[in-house]
Protein backbone atom coordinates (compact mmCIF):
# COMPACT_ATOMS: atom_id res chain seq x y z
CA UNK A 1 0.00 0.00 0.00
CA UNK A 2 1.33 3.42 -1.00
CA UNK A 3 -0.15 6.53 0.61
CA UNK A 4 0.51 10.24 0.55
CA UNK A 5 2.31 12.19 3.28
CA UNK A 6 -0.94 13.79 4.47
CA UNK A 7 -2.59 10.44 5.01
CA UNK A 8 0.32 8.86 6.87
CA UNK A 9 0.95 11.91 9.07
CA UNK A 10 -2.71 12.42 9.94
CA UNK A 11 -3.45 8.71 10.32
CA UNK A 12 -0.78 8.66 13.05
CA UNK A 13 -2.40 11.67 14.72
CA UNK A 14 -5.88 10.17 14.44
CA UNK A 15 -4.67 6.86 15.88
CA UNK A 16 -3.38 8.80 18.87
CA UNK A 17 -6.76 10.54 19.23
CA UNK A 18 -8.82 7.40 18.71
CA UNK A 19 -10.42 8.82 15.57
CA UNK A 20 -11.33 6.71 12.50
CA UNK A 21 -8.91 8.52 10.20
CA UNK A 22 -8.82 11.69 8.11
CA UNK A 23 -11.57 12.58 5.61
CA UNK A 24 -10.42 14.94 2.88
CA UNK A 25 -10.56 15.80 -0.83
CA UNK A 26 -6.78 15.33 -1.03
CA UNK A 27 -6.02 12.44 -3.37
CA UNK A 28 -9.18 12.51 -5.47
CA UNK A 29 -8.41 11.56 -9.06
CA UNK A 30 -4.95 10.22 -8.23
CA UNK A 31 -3.74 6.65 -7.76
CA UNK A 32 -4.86 6.64 -4.10
CA UNK A 33 -8.48 7.20 -5.17
CA UNK A 34 -10.24 3.81 -4.91
CA UNK A 35 -11.72 4.45 -8.37
CA UNK A 36 -8.14 4.37 -9.67
CA UNK A 37 -5.90 2.06 -7.59
CA UNK A 38 -6.78 2.87 -4.00
CA UNK A 39 -3.04 3.12 -3.29
CA UNK A 40 -2.59 -0.62 -3.88
CA UNK A 41 0.70 -1.73 -5.38
CA UNK A 42 0.49 -5.50 -5.56
CA UNK A 43 -2.96 -7.09 -5.64
CA UNK A 44 -6.36 -5.39 -6.01
CA UNK A 45 -7.55 -7.97 -3.49
CA UNK A 46 -5.70 -6.17 -0.68
CA UNK A 47 -8.01 -4.82 2.00
CA UNK A 48 -9.21 -1.30 1.26
CA UNK A 49 -7.95 1.44 3.58
CA UNK A 50 -8.96 4.34 1.31
CA UNK A 51 -12.70 4.75 0.87
CA UNK A 52 -14.81 7.10 -1.26
CA UNK A 53 -17.40 8.75 0.99
CA UNK A 54 -20.14 11.33 0.60
CA UNK A 55 -20.27 14.24 3.06
CA UNK A 56 -23.14 16.56 2.23
CA UNK A 57 -22.77 17.32 -1.47
CA UNK A 58 -19.05 16.52 -1.57
CA UNK A 59 -17.23 13.35 -2.51
CA UNK A 60 -14.22 12.86 -0.22
CA UNK A 61 -11.66 10.21 0.65
CA UNK A 62 -11.55 8.53 4.04
CA UNK A 63 -8.12 7.17 4.95
CA UNK A 64 -8.87 4.48 7.51
CA UNK A 65 -6.65 4.64 10.59
CA UNK A 66 -5.46 1.40 12.23
CA UNK A 67 -6.98 0.65 15.62
CA UNK A 68 -3.57 0.48 17.27
CA UNK A 69 0.09 1.37 16.87
CA UNK A 70 2.19 -1.15 18.72
CA UNK A 71 5.56 0.62 18.90
CA UNK A 72 7.20 3.97 18.25
CA UNK A 73 10.97 4.07 17.63
CA UNK A 74 12.05 7.70 17.86
CA UNK A 75 15.08 9.91 18.35
CA UNK A 76 15.76 13.14 20.17
CA UNK A 77 18.77 15.00 21.53
CA UNK A 78 18.52 14.99 25.32
CA UNK A 79 16.54 12.96 27.86
CA UNK A 80 16.29 13.81 31.53
CA UNK A 81 15.95 11.12 34.17
CA UNK A 82 12.16 11.45 34.04
CA UNK A 83 12.18 10.60 30.33
CA UNK A 84 11.36 14.06 28.99
CA UNK A 85 12.88 14.47 25.53
CA UNK A 86 14.22 17.66 23.93
CA UNK A 87 15.09 18.19 20.25
CA UNK A 88 17.60 21.08 20.43
CA UNK A 89 20.10 19.45 18.03
CA UNK A 90 17.56 17.85 15.69
CA UNK A 91 16.89 19.21 12.21
CA UNK A 92 13.14 18.46 12.38
CA UNK A 93 10.35 17.44 14.75
CA UNK A 94 8.58 15.33 12.10
CA UNK A 95 5.70 13.35 13.68
CA UNK A 96 7.63 12.22 16.75
CA UNK A 97 5.16 13.47 19.36
CA UNK A 98 2.10 12.07 17.56
CA UNK A 99 3.86 8.73 17.10
CA UNK A 100 4.68 8.56 20.80
CA UNK A 101 1.09 9.41 21.74
CA UNK A 102 -0.34 6.88 19.26
CA UNK A 103 1.82 4.04 20.61
CA UNK A 104 1.20 4.99 24.23
CA UNK A 105 -2.58 5.26 23.81
CA UNK A 106 -2.59 1.91 21.99
CA UNK A 107 -0.90 0.19 24.92
CA UNK A 108 2.31 -0.11 22.90
CA UNK A 109 5.90 0.80 23.67
CA UNK A 110 7.74 4.10 23.09
CA UNK A 111 11.53 3.90 22.70
CA UNK A 112 13.60 7.04 22.16
CA UNK A 113 17.26 7.18 21.13
CA UNK A 114 19.19 10.20 22.44
CA UNK A 115 22.77 11.37 22.61
CA UNK A 116 22.79 12.24 26.33
CA UNK A 117 20.90 11.96 29.62
CA UNK A 118 20.72 14.80 32.15
CA UNK A 119 19.45 15.27 35.71
CA UNK A 120 15.77 15.73 36.52
CA UNK A 121 14.66 19.32 36.12
CA UNK A 122 17.56 20.15 33.79
CA UNK A 123 15.39 20.69 30.71
CA UNK A 124 13.47 23.97 30.51
CA UNK A 125 9.78 23.09 30.25
CA UNK A 126 9.35 24.62 26.79
CA UNK A 127 12.20 22.58 25.32
CA UNK A 128 10.64 19.22 26.24
CA UNK A 129 8.89 18.06 23.05
CA UNK A 130 7.95 14.55 24.21
CA UNK A 131 6.85 14.22 27.86
CA UNK A 132 8.47 11.51 29.89
CA UNK A 133 5.06 10.26 31.01
CA UNK A 134 4.60 8.54 27.64
CA UNK A 135 8.21 7.32 27.15
CA UNK A 136 8.96 3.72 28.12
CA UNK A 137 12.63 3.28 27.31
CA UNK A 138 15.60 5.51 26.49
CA UNK A 139 18.62 4.37 24.50
CA UNK A 140 21.80 6.45 24.73
CA UNK A 141 23.69 6.11 21.45
CA UNK A 142 27.36 6.86 20.81
CA UNK A 143 28.02 9.61 18.23
CA UNK A 144 28.79 7.14 15.44
CA UNK A 145 25.29 5.69 15.85
CA UNK A 146 23.47 8.99 16.31
CA UNK A 147 23.83 10.83 13.02
CA UNK A 148 21.94 14.08 12.66
CA UNK A 149 20.56 13.02 9.27
CA UNK A 150 21.13 10.43 6.57
CA UNK A 151 23.64 12.50 4.61
CA UNK A 152 26.40 12.78 7.23
CA UNK A 153 27.27 12.02 10.81
CA UNK A 154 28.53 15.57 11.31
CA UNK A 155 26.34 17.94 13.31
CA UNK A 156 25.24 21.11 11.48
CA UNK A 157 23.87 23.75 13.83
CA UNK A 158 22.36 25.75 10.96
CA UNK A 159 19.85 22.91 10.42
CA UNK A 160 18.75 22.79 14.06
CA UNK A 161 18.60 26.58 14.42
CA UNK A 162 21.46 26.80 16.89
CA UNK A 163 23.52 28.98 14.53
CA UNK A 164 23.06 30.67 11.17
CA UNK A 165 25.28 29.73 8.24
CA UNK A 166 26.53 32.51 5.94
CA UNK A 167 24.52 32.57 2.71
CA UNK A 168 27.77 33.22 0.83
CA UNK A 169 28.74 29.64 1.64
CA UNK A 170 26.05 28.37 -0.76
CA UNK A 171 27.74 27.52 -4.08
CA UNK A 172 25.97 28.49 -7.32
CA UNK A 173 24.67 25.74 -9.59
CA UNK A 174 26.89 24.71 -12.51
CA UNK A 175 25.75 25.93 -15.92
CA UNK A 176 23.74 22.94 -17.10
CA UNK A 177 20.12 21.92 -17.68
CA UNK A 178 19.36 21.82 -13.95
CA UNK A 179 20.40 25.44 -13.55
CA UNK A 180 18.29 26.51 -16.57
CA UNK A 181 15.22 24.75 -15.20
CA UNK A 182 15.67 26.05 -11.65
CA UNK A 183 16.22 29.60 -12.94
CA UNK A 184 13.09 29.56 -15.11
CA UNK A 185 11.04 28.15 -12.23
CA UNK A 186 12.36 30.84 -9.88
CA UNK A 187 11.13 33.53 -12.27
CA UNK A 188 7.60 32.12 -11.93
CA UNK A 189 7.42 33.12 -8.26
CA UNK A 190 5.24 36.14 -8.81
CA UNK A 191 4.75 37.94 -5.51
CA UNK A 192 6.98 39.10 -2.65
CA UNK A 193 6.98 37.18 0.63
CA UNK A 194 5.40 34.18 -1.10
CA UNK A 195 5.35 30.90 0.80
CA UNK A 196 7.01 28.40 -1.52
CA UNK A 197 7.34 24.62 -1.31
CA UNK A 198 10.16 22.85 -3.11
CA UNK A 199 10.02 19.15 -3.91
CA UNK A 200 12.89 16.69 -3.86
CA UNK A 201 15.32 16.34 -6.75
CA UNK A 202 15.47 19.01 -9.42
CA UNK A 203 13.23 21.50 -7.54
CA UNK A 204 15.93 21.70 -4.85
CA UNK A 205 17.94 23.85 -7.24
CA UNK A 206 15.36 26.63 -6.98
CA UNK A 207 16.51 27.32 -3.42
CA UNK A 208 20.06 27.82 -4.65
CA UNK A 209 19.03 30.03 -7.58
CA UNK A 210 16.89 32.18 -5.27
CA UNK A 211 20.04 32.79 -3.24
CA UNK A 212 22.43 33.38 -6.15
CA UNK A 213 20.13 34.97 -8.76
CA UNK A 214 17.22 36.36 -6.75
CA UNK A 215 18.03 39.82 -8.14
CA UNK A 216 16.62 38.59 -11.47
CA UNK A 217 13.18 38.46 -9.86
CA UNK A 218 13.06 41.41 -7.41
CA UNK A 219 9.26 41.56 -7.49
CA UNK A 220 9.15 38.16 -5.80
CA UNK A 221 11.90 38.63 -3.22
CA UNK A 222 12.14 37.95 -0.39
CA UNK A 223 10.36 34.60 -0.27
CA UNK A 224 9.65 32.01 2.41
CA UNK A 225 10.87 28.58 1.36
CA UNK A 226 9.28 25.66 3.21
CA UNK A 227 9.18 21.87 3.33
CA UNK A 228 6.34 19.51 4.22
CA UNK A 229 8.66 17.97 6.83
CA UNK A 230 8.15 21.08 8.96
CA UNK A 231 10.70 23.81 8.24
CA UNK A 232 9.82 27.31 7.02
CA UNK A 233 12.22 30.06 6.02
CA UNK A 234 15.91 29.75 5.26
CA UNK A 235 17.31 27.56 2.48
CA UNK A 236 16.04 23.96 2.20
CA UNK A 237 18.67 21.23 1.88
CA UNK A 238 18.77 18.58 -0.81
CA UNK A 239 19.72 14.97 -1.37
CA UNK A 240 19.69 12.71 1.68
CA UNK A 241 19.19 15.77 3.90
CA UNK A 242 15.96 16.75 2.11
CA UNK A 243 13.29 18.19 4.40
CA UNK A 244 15.58 20.23 6.63
CA UNK A 245 16.60 23.85 6.05
CA UNK A 246 19.64 25.97 6.75
CA UNK A 247 18.74 29.07 8.82
CA UNK A 248 15.05 28.20 9.10
CA UNK A 249 12.82 30.82 10.71
CA UNK A 250 10.72 28.18 12.47
CA UNK A 251 10.16 24.45 12.82
CA UNK A 252 6.80 22.78 13.31
CA UNK A 253 5.56 19.17 13.40
CA UNK A 254 4.94 17.59 10.01
CA UNK A 255 1.20 17.11 10.61
CA UNK A 256 0.85 20.81 11.42
CA UNK A 257 2.68 21.86 8.26
CA UNK A 258 0.50 19.54 6.18
CA UNK A 259 -2.59 21.15 7.77
CA UNK A 260 -1.26 24.53 6.67
CA UNK A 261 -0.52 23.29 3.16
CA UNK A 262 -3.90 21.60 2.73
CA UNK A 263 -5.67 24.80 3.69
CA UNK A 264 -4.03 26.57 0.74
CA UNK A 265 -1.05 28.05 2.58
CA UNK A 266 1.44 27.47 -0.24
CA UNK A 267 1.54 30.28 -2.81
CA UNK A 268 3.86 28.53 -5.26
CA UNK A 269 4.89 24.87 -5.32
CA UNK A 270 7.83 23.71 -7.39
CA UNK A 271 7.69 19.94 -7.81
CA UNK A 272 9.39 17.30 -9.91
CA UNK A 273 7.93 15.49 -12.90
CA UNK A 274 9.01 12.16 -14.33
CA UNK A 275 6.14 11.55 -16.75
CA UNK A 276 3.53 13.94 -18.15
CA UNK A 277 0.65 12.96 -20.41
CA UNK A 278 -1.51 14.83 -22.89
CA UNK A 279 -4.12 15.65 -20.23
CA UNK A 280 -1.49 17.21 -17.95
CA UNK A 281 -1.40 14.36 -15.40
CA UNK A 282 1.99 13.79 -13.76
CA UNK A 283 3.67 10.63 -12.46
CA UNK A 284 6.51 10.76 -9.93
CA UNK A 285 5.65 7.68 -7.88
CA UNK A 286 5.73 4.51 -10.00
CA UNK A 287 8.41 3.21 -12.39
CA UNK A 288 8.63 -0.57 -12.20
CA UNK A 289 10.67 -2.05 -10.65
CA UNK A 290 11.22 1.22 -8.73
CA UNK A 291 8.46 2.63 -6.57
CA UNK A 292 9.74 5.84 -4.97
CA UNK A 293 6.32 6.81 -3.62
CA UNK A 294 4.74 10.24 -3.50
CA UNK A 295 5.68 11.83 -0.16
CA UNK A 296 3.84 15.15 0.13
CA UNK A 297 3.50 15.55 -3.65
CA UNK A 298 -0.26 14.95 -3.81
CA UNK A 299 -1.05 17.20 -0.84
CA UNK A 300 0.98 20.06 -2.27
CA UNK A 301 0.07 19.76 -5.94
CA UNK A 302 -3.66 19.69 -5.17
CA UNK A 303 -3.71 22.69 -2.84
CA UNK A 304 -0.95 25.17 -3.78
CA UNK A 305 -2.23 28.34 -5.42
CA UNK A 306 0.25 27.88 -8.28
CA UNK A 307 2.13 24.73 -9.28
CA UNK A 308 5.33 24.60 -11.32
CA UNK A 309 6.44 21.10 -12.34
CA UNK A 310 10.11 20.83 -13.31
CA UNK A 311 12.24 18.21 -15.01
CA UNK A 312 14.47 17.58 -17.99
CA UNK A 313 12.68 17.02 -21.30
CA UNK A 314 14.17 13.53 -21.68
CA UNK A 315 16.02 11.39 -19.15
CA UNK A 316 18.75 8.79 -19.03
CA UNK A 317 21.87 10.20 -20.66
CA UNK A 318 20.76 13.70 -21.67
CA UNK A 319 23.75 15.95 -22.38
CA UNK A 320 23.54 19.67 -23.12
CA UNK A 321 25.78 22.70 -23.05
CA UNK A 322 25.20 26.44 -22.97
CA UNK A 323 27.03 28.74 -25.36
CA UNK A 324 26.24 32.27 -26.45
CA UNK A 325 23.11 32.33 -24.24
CA UNK A 326 21.73 29.41 -26.27
CA UNK A 327 20.96 25.82 -25.41
CA UNK A 328 22.77 23.14 -27.41
CA UNK A 329 21.62 19.54 -27.13
CA UNK A 330 24.56 17.17 -27.53
CA UNK A 331 22.81 13.89 -26.72
CA UNK A 332 19.18 13.05 -26.03
CA UNK A 333 18.12 11.00 -23.05
CA UNK A 334 17.01 7.42 -23.64
CA UNK A 335 13.55 7.90 -22.14
CA UNK A 336 10.76 10.21 -23.18
CA UNK A 337 8.85 12.00 -20.44
CA UNK A 338 5.90 13.36 -22.39
CA UNK A 339 3.76 10.26 -22.84
CA UNK A 340 0.32 9.53 -24.22
CA UNK A 341 -0.67 8.27 -20.76
CA UNK A 342 1.24 8.23 -17.47
CA UNK A 343 1.77 4.92 -15.70
CA UNK A 344 0.32 6.32 -12.47
CA UNK A 345 -1.46 9.57 -11.60
CA UNK A 346 0.39 11.32 -8.80
CA UNK A 347 -1.04 14.66 -9.95
CA UNK A 348 -4.49 14.62 -11.52
CA UNK A 349 -5.03 17.47 -13.99
CA UNK A 350 -8.71 17.36 -13.04
CA UNK A 351 -7.75 18.90 -9.66
CA UNK A 352 -6.45 22.15 -11.20
CA UNK A 353 -9.69 24.04 -10.51
CA UNK A 354 -8.55 27.25 -12.18
CA UNK A 355 -5.06 27.30 -10.63
CA UNK A 356 -2.04 28.04 -12.86
CA UNK A 357 -0.24 24.75 -13.61
CA UNK A 358 3.10 25.02 -15.42
CA UNK A 359 5.60 22.46 -16.72
CA UNK A 360 9.23 23.65 -17.07
CA UNK A 361 12.04 21.84 -18.88
CA UNK A 362 15.43 23.02 -20.09
CA UNK A 363 14.12 23.53 -23.63
CA UNK A 364 10.38 24.14 -23.40
CA UNK A 365 7.71 25.46 -21.06
CA UNK A 366 4.09 24.27 -21.10
CA UNK A 367 0.95 25.30 -19.29
CA UNK A 368 -2.21 23.35 -18.52
CA UNK A 369 -5.35 24.41 -20.36
CA UNK A 370 -8.11 22.77 -18.36
CA UNK A 371 -10.18 20.37 -20.38
CA UNK A 372 -7.84 20.62 -23.38
CA UNK A 373 -4.40 19.52 -22.18
CA UNK A 374 -0.90 20.96 -22.51
CA UNK A 375 -0.06 24.15 -24.38
CA UNK A 376 3.51 24.87 -25.50
CA UNK A 377 4.21 28.47 -24.47
CA UNK A 378 8.02 28.87 -24.55
CA UNK A 379 11.08 27.32 -26.17
CA UNK A 380 14.76 27.84 -25.40
CA UNK A 381 16.96 29.94 -27.71
CA UNK A 382 18.84 27.62 -30.05
CA UNK A 383 16.20 24.89 -29.98
CA UNK A 384 14.51 23.48 -33.11
CA UNK A 385 10.87 23.16 -32.05
CA UNK A 386 10.10 20.28 -34.38
CA UNK A 387 13.28 18.26 -33.88
CA UNK A 388 13.98 18.90 -30.20
CA UNK A 389 10.44 19.17 -28.84
CA UNK A 390 7.54 17.90 -30.96
CA UNK A 391 9.29 14.84 -32.39
CA UNK A 392 10.10 13.68 -28.84
CA UNK A 393 6.53 13.84 -27.55
CA UNK A 394 3.90 11.09 -27.81
CA UNK A 395 1.21 13.70 -28.41
CA UNK A 396 0.89 17.10 -30.04
CA UNK A 397 0.45 20.02 -27.63
CA UNK A 398 -1.59 23.14 -28.28
CA UNK A 399 0.56 25.86 -29.85
CA UNK A 400 -1.40 29.08 -30.43
CA UNK A 401 1.54 31.31 -29.55
CA UNK A 402 5.08 30.23 -28.64
CA UNK A 403 7.68 32.69 -27.39
CA UNK A 404 11.33 32.42 -26.37
CA UNK A 405 12.33 31.50 -22.82
CA UNK A 406 13.91 34.26 -20.74
CA UNK A 407 17.55 34.56 -21.95
CA UNK A 408 18.76 35.17 -18.38
CA UNK A 409 18.20 31.48 -17.70
CA UNK A 410 20.99 30.59 -20.13
CA UNK A 411 23.72 32.87 -18.84
CA UNK A 412 25.71 33.25 -15.64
Amino acid sequence: MLLLCYAVSHIIRDTAAGRPGPVTPIGLGTFVDPREQGGKLTSPDQADIVHLVQVGQKQLLWYEAPPKMHAALLRGTTADLDGNISFEKEALYLDSLNMAMAAHNSGGIVIVQVERVVERGSLPTRTAHIPGAIVDKIVVAPPENHWMHLGSGQYDGSLSGEVRAPISAIAPLPMNERKVIAHRAMLMIDRPHAIVNLGIGMPEGVATVCTTHGHHNPSAMPINLSTEAGSIGGVPTGGLRFGASHNAAAHMPCATMIDFYNGGGVDVACLGMAEVDEEGNVNVSYFPPRTPGCGGFIDISQTAKKVVFVGSFTSGGLKVHLEGSKLHIDQEGRSRKFRKKVQQKTFAASSANGRPIMYVTERAVFKLVEGKGLELVEVAPGVDVQKHVLDLMDFEPLMPHVKQMDPRCFSK
